[in-house]
């Protein structure tokens, strides 16, 4: 098996430089959390995507047990450990379908999975994911 047609670039997820219709398969992973408006950036990432393409889309999924450790501090008065990351939108499930319908795509599945148990004073070492595999 070879990649030798596959060219890695940095982009602005909020303004990719490329025209409509552009790929068949785009990858976002754990990106659209960090943006100033994620629901800009699954559009942005449908503009660029051929119909009948496919959108990966893996992001942190807060309904769930991580949203509630989230919570948990918060209500101690504490900070979410986000590692050096300066924006971390809260997401979840039903925001990230909602972003992907506005955009257009139909998904097609959805698999969430989080492999950890919240302890106090200690960071969980897996957070939620939802992966979720789209088609326009």
């Amino acid at each position: 098996m070879s990649a030798d047609n596959v060219v890695w670039e940095r982009q602005d997820i909020l303004a990719i430089s490329y025209p409509p219709n552009s790929f068949d398969t785009v990858f976002s992973l754990e990106t659209i959390e960090h943006v100033t408006d994620p629901s800009r950036a699954v559009r942005e990432l449908a503009r660029v995507l051929r119909p009948g393409g496919h959108l990966f889309l893996t992001t942190p999924n807060y309904l769930g047990v991580r949203g509630l450790y989230r919570s948990y501090l918060w209500l101690r008065g504490r900070e979410f450990p986000e590692v050096g990351q300066p924006i971390n939108q809260l997401t979840m499930i039903p925001r990230t379908l909602h972003w992907l319908s506005a955009a257009g795509l139909r998904t097609v599945r959805v698999r969430c999975s989080g492999h950890y148990l919240p302890f106090p004073r200690r960071t969980p070492n897996t957070p939620d994911f939802s992966r979720t595999c789209l088609a326009t």
